[in-house]
C-alpha cells in the first residue's frame, strides 16, 4: 500500500454497519475509533436529520468534509466511520486517498435500505427506489476509494470487524 495505513477509514452506504465495525475494530486494535456523523453532532448540537431540515444537504457536506480534514491531521493510528454521502466531496476523496487506508461495507441496496430505513435517516426516508438510485451512483465512488471491499450483506459485524483488522494489519506491514 503506498500510503500510510495507520488511519482506517470505512466507507459505504447507510446500513452497511460502518459505525458497529468501526467500534470493534478500535477495540481489537486498541485504537480509538469515531463516528463522522457523531462528531458532527455534538459539534453542531443537532442531530444530523436536524442538520439536514434546518440547513439543508450541500451545508451539511461541507461540515463533513471539514471535520474530515480536521482528523486527517490527527497523529496515530485511528478507526473511522464515516456517513454514506462523507466520501462523495471530491475534497473528502483527495483526503481519504491521502491519509487513510479505505475499506468499503458493501450490501445490495435492498439489503442496506432495510438496515437504514427509519426517521433519523433522511435520505433512506425518500423512500426504496430513490434509496436504491443512490447507491448505485455511489458505488462507483466507493470501488474506486477504496483499498479493500467487504460484502456484509450477511456477515456478522464481529465478522466483519475480525477480516478488517486481519486485512489492516497485513497492510500496514506491507
Amino acid at each position: 500500500m503506498s500510503k500510510s495505513s495507520s488511519r482506517l477509514a470505512l466507507i459505504g452506504m447507510m446500513g452497511a454497519g460502518k459505525s458497529r465495525v468501526a467500534e470493534l475494530v478500535g477495540q481489537h486494535a486498541s485504537v480509538p475509533a469515531w463516528d463522522l456523523d457523531v462528531l458532527i453532532e455534538r459539534e453542531q448540537g443537532f442531530r444530523i436529520a436536524e442538520i439536514f431540515q434546518r440547513r439543508g444537504e450541500a451545508y451539511f457536506r461541507e461540515l463533513e468534509q471539514r471535520t474530515l480534514a480536521g482528523l486527517s491531521l490527527r497523529p496515530g493510528p485511528f478507526v473511522l466511520a464515516l456517513g454514506g454521502g462523507a466520501s462523495v466531496h471530491p475534497q473528502s476523496q483527495k483526503i481519504l486517498t491521502s491519509h487513510f487506508a479505505v475499506v468499503w461495507l458493501d450490501a445490495p441496496a435492498e439489503v442496506l435500505y432495510q438496515r437504514a430505513y427509519g426517521p433519523d435517516r433522511p435520505l433512506a426516508a425518500r423512500g426504496a427506489s430513490f434509496f436504491e438510485t443512490l447507491a448505485n451512483e455511489r458505488r462507483p465512488i466507493y470501488e474506486g476509494l477504496a483499498d479493500w471491499r467487504v460484502d456484509v450483506a450477511s456477515i456478522p459485524a464481529e465478522k466483519v470487524a475480525a477480516c478488517i483488522l486481519s486485512w489492516w494489519r497485513g497492510a500496514a506491514d506491507a
